[in-house]
């Protein structure tokens, strides 16, 4: 007999996720997990079609797995079902190659560039395949997409004042980076040319994804998870809450929250299962939604000023992050590095920025 175990937070009428044997159910839409995590998506399908052979080698392709999913109907929805179970074998952050930390690098401007968001260490997985050892880097619990991130550590993979270096998505490698960052700083530098080497590559791009990506059959219908604020705070009793919340927190849930493509406003689950329109103060529900792309049908080509904000704030974010209060000068494969007391600077072929 195949026991279910259950794995995260209740929501929505005490629904959750668990594991079933080789594969996972998931009470709730897996329309995003789909899209990223099936190499047979639409997603995918775009940006192999769209990109020249020489900038699909910028996409960190080969940290994402391959997963099989099995809707519970064939709708094109995906409102739930099962989800292979992604299996790794734990690897030492030492045997990760200097040319995988630069897919890293890569990976973290993908994710940022998507606008993927709440990357915490309980939604990546990291580690490699048991049958060819394939280094595995990804996601595998998405639900805030889309949002129109400026800096790395929006999507939690990178620590910030809100996530720090033990909950946020790097964290299995994250004390190995900052050791390295002094005795081999090559490695961040090599971080930052894959950072880089995606953006440049996929910023004149942005505005046919973005316009094949909106033309995705039932995108607009799909929920988009907004996160009025850490879900620690749902049970620490520290801050005043709303009457949406109080509503879902009084049933045994987890306050969960969504917002639709094209539409304004944000909605919850009421306990009879139907979408209603939540009536969570203005300044909360404009905090929330502060990032949100896509919210109008006639979508913003701002596609490439994202790239170039992502592209000069995060590496100065990423080398301040690893190089704080540690002078270096270092040259690496085109990246020059210069951090002392009074400034942070890097030049990659032409692209350039300082900080003091």
């Amino acid at each position: 007999m195949i026991t279910q175990n259950y794995i995260g937070d209740p929501h929505n009428g005490g629904k959750r996720v668990f594991s079933e044997g080789s594969r996972v159910f998931k009470p709730r839409n897996i329309f995003w997990e789909h899209l990223f995590l099936s190499k047979d998506s639409d997603f995918w399908f775009i940006l192999n079609s769209v990109l020249s052979k020489k900038d699909k080698d910028a996409l960190p392709s080969n940290l994402f797995p391959n997963l099989k999913f099995w809707p519970d109907s064939n709708d094109g929805m995906f409102a739930s079902g099962y989800v292979e179970k992604l299996s790794l074998r734990q690897i030492n952050p030492s045997d990760i190659s200097i040319k995988q930390f630069e897919e890293i690098g890569s990976l973290i401007a993908f994710l940022s560039w998507v606008g993927i968001g709440d990357l915490c260490k309980s939604n990546i997985m990291l580690g490699t395949t048991f049958v060819h050892g394939n280094l595995v880097l990804a996601p595998i619990d998405i639900e805030s997409v889309f949002n129109d991130f400026m800096l790395p550590s929006q999507t939690s993979l990178l620590p910030s004042r809100w996530v720090d270096d033990a909950d946020c998505g790097l964290a299995d490698i994250m004390p190995f980076l900052r050791r390295e960052a002094i005795s081999c700083p090559e490695i961040i530098a090599a971080i930052c040319i894959g950072y880089i080497n995606f953006l440049n590559s996929i910023q004149k791009y942005n505005d046919i994804i973005d316009e094949k990506i909106l033309s995705i059959d039932n995108i607009d219908k799909i929920p988009v998870r907004v996160l009025l604020r850490s879900t620690r705070i749902y049970s620490s009793n520290n801050e005043k809450l709303e009457e949406d919340e109080l509503i879902q927190i009084k049933r045994g849930d987890i306050p969960y929250f969504f917002r639709f493509l094209f539409k304004k406003g944000i909605f919850y689950y009421n306990s009879d299962d139907l979408k209603t329109s939540a009536t969570v103060s203005s300044e909360l529900q404009s905090e929330a939604l502060k990032f949100a792309r896509y919210t109008s049908c006639q979508f913003n080509k701002h596609g490439r000023q994202r790239a170039h904000l992502l592209t000069k704030a995060g590496i100065l974010q990423i080398i301040k992050m690893f190089f704080n209060k540690i002078n270096t000068d270092i040259s690496y494969n085109g990246m020059k590095i210069i951090v002392d007391s009074r400034k942070v600077k890097y030049s990659y072929h032409g692209i350039s920025a300082e900080s003091k």
